[in-house]
């Protein structure tokens, strides 16, 4: 975690903790501080000092989705068929999104997560809800990559998916499916989807609403990614919604 203590006075030389710092002509020092746990800053000149406490945060991404932060997924995912954006809508009756289709084209689609395009070694994990009481082999919810936002017909993506009919599996492109579970309770509940990515190597699990797992699955990738995007997509091929909170990205422990 990188941080800026800024402390202004004259053109001086200032200490900040270890590090010293002359301050510019309006009398501003800053200085660069790298840490891996809170700490508090001191800043001081003669008989003048200021503090500043720091929380150190191990994340790459976190939207606990209780308030409206849809305008930060900016950018869409989507296969086979291009211009095909999802819904994506705060719910204050659920304190998060709901995740719905815009088109019915038996297709892919979804968002991509920010600040976290070609990293490895990292967990993304979103809590999730397919709202439908009967079987719908449709109504998916995945966590996937790709080097492309737009994937056409038979191009290299791979998601990790549960579906309305109770089962979790895996899908890379066309052709290569590996089931991780037929028979597993996801439908109208809520449910921890995680993915775990270390260079080809990708564990694949789901969680009940008490984070207790319920299937989990290794997975080596059939594609090799150089940069990937990491989004969350639905199929079209549904008008039954889903709903998402607490979207977590962050490093491999």
């Amino acid at each position: 975690m990188h941080g800026l203590f800024s402390f202004i006075c004259d053109q001086l030389i200032i200490f900040i903790s270890f590090f010293t710092c002359i301050t510019n002509s309006n009398g501003v020092g800053t200085a660069n501080i790298t840490c891996s746990a809170n700490i508090t800053l001191t800043a001081s000149y003669s008989n003048v000092s200021d503090t500043a406490n720091v929380t150190y945060s191990n994340v790459y991404f976190l939207d606990e989705c209780s308030t409206n932060n849809t305008s930060q997924y900016n950018t869409t995912w989507c296969y086979r068929y291009e211009n095909t954006m999802p819904s994506l809508t705060f719910s204050s009756q659920t304190n998060g999104y709901t995740f719905g289709r815009n088109t019915s084209k038996d297709t892919f689609s979804g968002y991509i997560i920010p600040n976290c395009q070609g990293l490895d070694n990292i967990k993304i994990r979103m809590k999730v809800k397919l709202n439908n009481t009967s079987s719908d082999a449709y109504n998916q919810f995945a966590i996937g990559m790709s080097d492309s936002t737009y994937n056409a017909y038979n191009t290299a993506f791979s998601i990790f998916r549960i579906r309305g009919d109770n089962k979790a599996d895996i899908v890379e492109s066309e052709g290569h499916e590996t089931t991780v579970s037929s028979s597993i309770s996801v439908r109208n509940a809520w449910r921890y989807v995680e993915i775990a990515k270390s260079g080809s190597s990708v564990t694949f699990k789901v969680y009940d609403d008490n984070l207790s797992q319920l299937t989990t699955k290794t997975h080596t990738l059939y594609f090799s990614y150089t940069n990937p995007y990491f989004f969350f997509a639905l199929n079209n091929n549904t008008s039954n919604t889903k709903y998402i909170k607490e979207i977590k990205v962050e490093p491999i422990s």
